[in-house]
């Protein structure tokens, strides 16, 4: 009995193993002389190793069909390939052309896989690593895991179902839209371009690892970004879940941007919206910018519940509800329309915010703590609960109050609107609230307590003002308002502008005021000349930061001084320009920093000195750094060099005595030198050594260099104690032969005799800013001297001078050409 179930158990499990039928030869699938074992029908395996004609269609049920490499199955007519069991499985090693691939078993393609269409259902999984191309549909049935790489090509549209993901790795094109149900996910870590619509539904979730384009986006995903996004259509985006744009990271919009409902939206990097016609609506439960937001056409309506700006935000005008707190840069860029409506607006300590049109505000709260500018006019509605000004409002219009209004800090009224403070409001501060309304008038209607008023004051009924200053300047401390030249003039040209108007509030505002800086005020002088003379004011001439921009020029007039209560810095520019230039004539006071920039080209020897007091050799590369030692018997010829070697490393400690240059090797493209400018007379005693007694042109070089902020002018100096007045600035420029690496300026002429100056190979008079050059003497303990009349205003590039592509110290003289000229002159 026990033999017979064993038999019994034996035949079972033999009648439930699959049958495998393999290719024998090339044919078609229906030729039973195909294969080994019979045409494979439902539940059978198929092996294809041979180039098969697909003629039939193909249900295995749960059996599984093996393409392997080189071979192929390729369809006469139209013909499926189903899997309709879990057990199941398609594998595609070869090439596969069929009409639709259809099932719930697992498939894999890392070949070629050509369909007319893709329908899977749970339980499946599908993944392709090869080249997948659909010229129809692509269906994902519920809880289907799908994964792309190499190349995916879709003609329709992609259907994603319920807890469905796709996971792309693939270049994916995608002609139609694509649809997303409820909990499904789509990761794309390569190029994903469809020229559809995304919809996508509640919980789901769209993560972009790289480049993302499509049409528009309508749906509640959580939409998450950490590559580049673009949306090309009209209705952009239509946000009901949340945005995330990462640090890095960029989203370009064509129309519209919408958010809604249960948004939240934090953008860490870039948010371009185009927003023609339809506008944008920030809405939801949060806004956060933490990058740059901006739209460029049309309005954006406020709605969500809380907006915060900790970056750039431009918008083109604003309208709405909610609360609202920007904490860095705010822009409103149409220059017709406003800012209005908003329920809180909160401009924070530190931030800017500017609007070229109107501003409304009528709601509950206004508070600026940082610095505000209108183009236009300002209404401070009747409706506000509280309005408050702690630091800089600016306004181009008339600036209208109808709220109660506390202003701690300093309104400016710079256009041709009046400020008016209407019937039964007020405006107040605890101690020192500024108004300067110009040329303007300041109309009480109301009640003004504790301000301070810089301009007319007129009074139209109200209660009596309290505590009031007119017609003075009493600036509150801790205000920070940007000057920026616009035009050379004198520091105070500033007559109503009736005269020259020299200064404007903003660089990208360029339209002039009739105020200049003073105590609490930030500078910048851009490319202009800037006279510190006190010839319209009585009160000395101060500000708060101050900074020259390339070819900014700042002359203080003998007997003049000008006060910096901030950090004092003179930039040089990121090219082969000139640093800004200072003339100190008279007398600066600077409380901060004070810092000197000069531009130069990386991986190169560059000649240069010190303009501050306090350069120290420690902050620079100690084994790429050098000064030129006169008393060294050092000889040479272009590059050979006989002798003792001449460049010496000074070490560190503080290195700015004397007027000495130095040679340097910098790898990169700007040095600093921090520390008080150098001001007054300067001298250096020269050094002549006799090493060479038959061969005297080798001795008596001394490297020197320009010590002060500003350029120099080599024709103002009156004794010299140098050969010929000549000076040599080295500016290799990779020609030959080695005397043109040296240029060279002679001061009057040479000899007994005066003569124009000689300028050879390009020399100047003019020695920009930290530049160094050679002198030669002979005699020993030569004074050299100079003071502040060398200065000049002429602002000049800097000499190049550096040796092209070697880390090798070069930098000799080869002097047959200044000594044939020499000889000629004389």
């Amino acid at each position: 009995m026990k033999k017979i179930i064993l038999l019994l158990i034996c035949f079972c499990t033999l009648n439930s193993i699959a049958q495998t039928s393999t290719t024998i030869k090339n044919g078609n699938w229906g030729d039973v002389t195909t294969w080994d074992n019979g045409v494979p029908g439902w539940g059978n395996n198929a092996i294809v190793n041979h180039n098969i004609s697909l003629n039939a269609a193909v249900s295995l049920g749960s059996g599984d069909l093996l393409v392997n490499a080189g071979a192929s199955l390729i369809q006469i007519g139209s013909f499926d390939i189903s899997i309709w069991d879990n057990a199941g499985s398609f594998t595609n090693h070869g090439t596969v052309t069929a009409n639709i691939m259809n099932g719930s078993g697992t498939y894999f393609n890392d070949g070629t896989l050509n369909l007319v269409s893709i329908d899977i259902s749970s339980p499946a999984s599908l993944s392709s690593t090869g080249s997948l191309t659909l010229s129809g549909d692509m269906n994902i049935g519920v809880s289907v895991n799908a994964s792309f790489d190499g190349t995916v090509d879709i003609g329709g549209v992609i259907q994603l179902d319920n807890f469905a993901s796709i996971t792309n790795n693939a270049v994916f094109n995608l002609t139609g839209n694509f649809s997303m149900n409820d909990n499904s996910s789509f990761t794309t870590n390569n190029t994903f371009t469809s020229n559809g619509d995304i919809w996508a539904g509640i919980s789901s979730s769209i993560t972009n690892n790289s480049a993302f384009t499509i049409n528009n986006y309508n749906g509640e995903a959580d939409l998450i970004n950490n590559g580049t996004m673009n949306f090309n259509d009209i209705n952009s985006a239509y946000a009901d879940g949340s945005i995330t744009n990462n640090a890095g990271c960029s989203m370009i919009l064509s129309g519209m941007f919408r958010s809604y409902n249960n948004t939240d939206v934090t953008n860490d990097g870039t948010i371009q919206v185009a927003a023609p016609g339809l506008g944008c609506v920030i809405g939801g439960n949060q806004f956060i910018n933490n990058g740059s937001f901006t739209v460029s056409n049309n309005a954006t309506s406020f709605s969500a519940n809380l907006i915060e700006n900790h970056g750039n935000l431009t918008l083109h005008n604003v309208n709405g509800q909610g609360v609202f707190h920007n904490y860095k840069n705010f822009y409103v860029t149409n220059n017709i329309d406003d800012f209005y409506g908003i329920n809180e607006f909160h401009n924070h300590t530190g931030a800017h915010a500017e609007i070229t049109g109107f501003v409304e505000i009528w709601n509950d709260v206004f508070v600026n703590d940082g610095y505000i500018f209108v183009g236009g006019n300002v209404t401070l509605g009747s409706g506000l609960a509280t309005a408050n000004n702690t630091n800089v409002f600016v306004c181009k219009g008339a600036f209208t109050n109808d709220a109660s209004f506390n202003n701690n800090g300093a309104i400016y009224c710079i256009g041709t609107g009046d400020f008016i403070n209407n019937w039964s409001h007020y405006i107040q501060a605890a101690s020192c609230g500024h108004v300067n309304v110009g040329c303007n008038d300041f109309i009480d209607r109301g009640a003004v307590t504790n301000m301070n008023i810089y301009g007319n004051y007129i009074k139209e009924g109200g209660t009596a003002a309290v505590n009031m200053s007119t017609l003075a300047w009493l600036p509150c401390s801790g205000l920070d308002i940007e000057y920026y030249s616009r035009a050379d003039g004198n520091w105070e040209d500033a007559d109503a502008c009736s005269g020259l108007c020299v200064w404007s509030l903003e660089q990208i505002k360029p339209d002039p005021i009739n105020e200049y800086p003073k105590i609490y005020e930030n500078v910048t002088i851009d490319n202009h000349l800037i006279t510190v003379n006190n010839a319209t004011t009585p009160q000395p001439i101060s500000c708060d930061s101050l900074a020259l921009k390339p070819l900014g020029k700042l002359t203080i007039d003998n007997t003049k001084t000008l006060t910096v209560n901030g950090d004092f810095i003179i930039n040089s520019p990121e090219n082969s320009g000139a640093t800004g230039s200072l003339l100190d004539n008279g007398t600066i006071n600077i409380t901060g920093i004070q810092k000197v920039q000069r531009y130069i080209t990386g991986m190169n020897w560059h000649y240069f000195g010190s303009p501050v007091d306090e350069f120290n050799g420690g902050d620079f590369f100690q084994s790429n750094f050098y000064y030129y030692n006169e008393t060294t018997n050092d000889t040479w010829t272009g590059d050979n060099i006989f002798g003792t070697y001449g460049w010496t490393n000074p070490g560190t400690g503080n290195l700015s005595a004397d007027m000495r240059g130095y040679i340097y090797y910098y790898e990169n493209d700007m040095l600093e030198f921090q520390g008080n400018l150098n001001t007054g007379a300067k001298n250096n005693t020269l050094s002549y050594t006799n090493n060479n007694p038959s061969n005297p042109e080798f001795d008596g070089w001394n490297l020197i260099c320009n010590p002060y902020p500003s350029a120099i002018d080599i024709d103002a100096i009156t004794t010299t104690g140098i050969i010929d007045n000549c000076i040599y600035f080295y500016d290799d420029d990779g020609s030959s032969p080695y005397y043109n690496n040296y240029r060279y300026y002679i001061k009057g002429g040479v000899g007994a005799n005066p003569y124009p100056a000689i300028s050879v190979n390009g020399g100047q008079q003019y020695i920009p800013v930290a530049q160094a050059f050679f002198v030669r003497t002979t005699t020993n303990n030569q004074s050299f001297d100079l003071d502040t009349d060398l200065k000049t205003t002429c602002i000049k590039n800097k000499l190049n001078s550096y040796a092209l592509a070697s880390k090798t110290i070069t930098g000799r003289f080869d002097l047959s050409p200044i000594l044939a000229i020499l000889i000629k002159k004389q």
